[in-house]
Protein backbone atom coordinates (compact mmCIF):
# COMPACT_ATOMS: atom_id res chain seq x y z
CA UNK A 1 0.00 0.00 0.00
CA UNK A 2 2.51 2.58 0.81
CA UNK A 3 4.90 1.56 -2.38
CA UNK A 4 1.61 2.06 -4.24
CA UNK A 5 1.21 5.65 -2.67
CA UNK A 6 5.22 6.46 -3.16
CA UNK A 7 4.75 5.69 -6.63
CA UNK A 8 1.69 7.78 -7.25
CA UNK A 9 4.14 10.53 -6.26
CA UNK A 10 6.29 10.32 -9.56
CA UNK A 11 5.41 9.93 -13.29
CA UNK A 12 5.86 7.27 -15.42
CA UNK A 13 6.70 7.13 -19.14
CA UNK A 14 6.53 3.92 -19.96
CA UNK A 15 9.03 1.78 -17.77
CA UNK A 16 10.48 4.67 -16.78
CA UNK A 17 9.61 6.38 -13.53
CA UNK A 18 10.20 10.11 -13.47
CA UNK A 19 12.04 12.26 -11.19
CA UNK A 20 11.15 15.40 -11.91
CA UNK A 21 13.20 18.30 -11.16
CA UNK A 22 12.09 22.10 -11.60
CA UNK A 23 14.49 24.90 -11.71
CA UNK A 24 14.84 28.17 -12.96
CA UNK A 25 18.19 28.67 -14.31
CA UNK A 26 20.49 26.37 -14.33
CA UNK A 27 22.61 27.43 -12.07
CA UNK A 28 20.35 26.53 -9.65
CA UNK A 29 21.33 22.93 -9.98
CA UNK A 30 25.08 23.92 -8.64
CA UNK A 31 26.14 24.83 -4.88
CA UNK A 32 27.53 28.71 -5.54
CA UNK A 33 30.09 28.23 -3.35
CA UNK A 34 31.72 26.05 -5.38
CA UNK A 35 34.10 27.65 -7.92
CA UNK A 36 34.81 24.64 -9.80
CA UNK A 37 34.16 23.73 -13.90
CA UNK A 38 30.35 23.20 -14.27
CA UNK A 39 31.24 19.00 -14.66
CA UNK A 40 33.16 19.06 -11.39
CA UNK A 41 30.66 21.03 -9.45
CA UNK A 42 28.73 20.34 -6.11
CA UNK A 43 25.35 20.12 -6.21
CA UNK A 44 23.13 22.57 -4.48
CA UNK A 45 22.28 20.55 -0.74
CA UNK A 46 18.58 20.35 -1.64
CA UNK A 47 18.68 19.34 -5.22
CA UNK A 48 21.05 16.19 -4.23
CA UNK A 49 19.04 15.86 -1.43
CA UNK A 50 15.59 15.74 -2.86
CA UNK A 51 17.45 13.76 -5.74
CA UNK A 52 18.69 10.76 -3.53
CA UNK A 53 15.20 10.61 -1.70
CA UNK A 54 13.12 10.46 -5.16
CA UNK A 55 15.60 8.01 -6.28
CA UNK A 56 15.78 6.38 -2.80
CA UNK A 57 12.09 6.16 -3.10
CA UNK A 58 11.88 4.60 -6.36
CA UNK A 59 14.97 2.09 -6.10
CA UNK A 60 12.76 -0.32 -4.83
CA UNK A 61 10.15 -0.49 -6.97
CA UNK A 62 11.70 -2.49 -9.67
CA UNK A 63 11.28 0.34 -12.85
CA UNK A 64 14.26 2.23 -14.65
CA UNK A 65 14.32 5.66 -13.48
CA UNK A 66 15.05 8.57 -14.84
CA UNK A 67 15.89 12.37 -13.76
CA UNK A 68 13.81 15.09 -15.56
CA UNK A 69 15.61 18.37 -15.39
CA UNK A 70 13.00 21.31 -16.34
CA UNK A 71 14.37 24.78 -16.97
CA UNK A 72 12.48 27.74 -17.50
CA UNK A 73 15.54 29.69 -19.12
CA UNK A 74 17.17 28.26 -22.66
CA UNK A 75 20.45 27.04 -22.18
CA UNK A 76 23.04 25.90 -24.78
CA UNK A 77 23.54 22.05 -25.21
CA UNK A 78 27.27 21.55 -24.18
CA UNK A 79 25.92 23.39 -20.98
CA UNK A 80 23.56 20.57 -20.52
CA UNK A 81 25.07 17.90 -21.27
CA UNK A 82 28.03 19.56 -18.72
CA UNK A 83 25.38 19.70 -16.22
CA UNK A 84 24.29 16.02 -16.69
CA UNK A 85 27.74 14.77 -16.20
CA UNK A 86 27.68 17.21 -12.86
CA UNK A 87 25.30 15.10 -11.73
CA UNK A 88 26.82 11.51 -12.67
CA UNK A 89 30.25 13.12 -11.09
CA UNK A 90 28.85 14.61 -7.76
CA UNK A 91 27.03 11.20 -6.73
CA UNK A 92 30.06 9.06 -8.70
CA UNK A 93 32.24 10.91 -5.83
CA UNK A 94 29.27 10.67 -3.25
CA UNK A 95 29.68 6.90 -3.37
CA UNK A 96 33.63 6.83 -3.34
CA UNK A 97 33.30 8.47 -0.33
CA UNK A 98 30.73 6.43 1.92
CA UNK A 99 33.01 4.06 0.09
CA UNK A 100 35.70 5.03 2.32
CA UNK A 101 33.61 5.81 5.03
CA UNK A 102 32.62 1.66 4.99
CA UNK A 103 35.99 1.19 4.59
CA UNK A 104 37.08 3.10 7.70
CA UNK A 105 34.34 2.26 9.66
CA UNK A 106 35.30 -1.70 9.20
CA UNK A 107 38.55 -1.29 10.06
CA UNK A 108 37.85 0.48 13.33
CA UNK A 109 35.98 -2.68 13.90
CA UNK A 110 38.55 -4.62 13.06
CA UNK A 111 40.85 -2.78 15.66
CA UNK A 112 37.96 -2.71 17.98
CA UNK A 113 37.29 -6.66 18.02
CA UNK A 114 41.38 -7.39 18.72
CA UNK A 115 41.26 -5.03 21.80
CA UNK A 116 37.68 -6.53 22.79
CA UNK A 117 38.87 -9.89 22.52
CA UNK A 118 41.85 -9.30 24.44
CA UNK A 119 40.44 -7.19 27.22
CA UNK A 120 37.72 -10.01 27.44
CA UNK A 121 40.64 -12.70 27.84
CA UNK A 122 42.04 -10.51 30.03
CA UNK A 123 38.60 -10.46 32.23
CA UNK A 124 38.53 -14.01 32.36
CA UNK A 125 41.83 -14.65 33.79
CA UNK A 126 41.13 -11.57 36.42
CA UNK A 127 37.83 -13.88 37.01
CA UNK A 128 39.60 -17.40 37.26
CA UNK A 129 42.43 -15.47 39.50
CA UNK A 130 39.45 -14.62 41.69
CA UNK A 131 37.91 -17.81 41.89
CA UNK A 132 40.85 -19.09 42.78
CA UNK A 133 41.59 -17.39 45.80
CA UNK A 134 37.78 -17.32 47.07
CA UNK A 135 36.08 -15.28 49.84
CA UNK A 136 33.32 -13.83 50.25
CA UNK A 137 32.85 -11.24 47.50
CA UNK A 138 34.72 -13.63 45.28
CA UNK A 139 31.36 -14.50 43.17
CA UNK A 140 30.52 -11.14 42.68
CA UNK A 141 33.60 -9.66 41.29
CA UNK A 142 34.12 -13.02 38.99
CA UNK A 143 30.62 -12.27 37.57
CA UNK A 144 31.49 -8.10 37.59
CA UNK A 145 34.51 -8.81 35.53
CA UNK A 146 32.63 -10.99 33.27
CA UNK A 147 30.30 -8.44 32.57
CA UNK A 148 32.97 -5.70 31.88
CA UNK A 149 34.45 -8.20 29.43
CA UNK A 150 31.59 -8.57 27.48
CA UNK A 151 30.56 -5.25 27.40
CA UNK A 152 33.75 -4.57 25.99
CA UNK A 153 32.46 -6.40 22.81
CA UNK A 154 29.88 -4.00 22.45
CA UNK A 155 31.40 -1.09 20.45
CA UNK A 156 32.83 -4.11 17.64
CA UNK A 157 29.50 -6.26 17.76
CA UNK A 158 27.51 -2.78 16.96
CA UNK A 159 30.07 -2.16 13.95
CA UNK A 160 29.72 -5.68 12.39
CA UNK A 161 26.15 -6.18 12.82
CA UNK A 162 24.62 -2.93 12.23
CA UNK A 163 26.11 0.49 11.88
CA UNK A 164 27.83 -0.57 8.20
CA UNK A 165 24.45 -1.30 6.74
CA UNK A 166 23.24 2.20 6.47
CA UNK A 167 26.47 3.27 4.85
CA UNK A 168 26.42 0.23 2.52
CA UNK A 169 22.92 1.63 1.45
CA UNK A 170 24.14 5.11 0.78
CA UNK A 171 26.55 3.54 -1.76
CA UNK A 172 24.34 1.55 -3.24
CA UNK A 173 22.38 4.50 -4.01
CA UNK A 174 24.70 7.25 -5.38
CA UNK A 175 26.39 4.37 -7.22
CA UNK A 176 22.52 4.10 -8.49
CA UNK A 177 21.96 7.79 -9.22
CA UNK A 178 25.56 8.26 -11.10
CA UNK A 179 24.00 5.73 -13.64
CA UNK A 180 20.19 7.05 -13.91
CA UNK A 181 19.75 8.86 -17.44
CA UNK A 182 19.56 12.75 -17.14
CA UNK A 183 17.41 14.64 -19.47
CA UNK A 184 16.42 18.70 -19.78
CA UNK A 185 13.80 20.18 -20.97
CA UNK A 186 12.60 23.75 -21.42
CA UNK A 187 9.29 24.95 -19.77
Amino acid sequence: MLNNQLMSAYRRDGQWSLVDLKLKTLTQLYNTFDPSPFHERDLDDDAAEYIAEAVGELRSSGSHIKLLVHLQEQVDEHDLAKAGDAIHNYFAYRARVYHLKLRQQLRIGRISLVVGLLFLGLCFEISALIAAHGGALSPIMREGFMIIGWVAMWKPLEIFLYSWWPLLGQIRLYEKIATVPVEFSTI
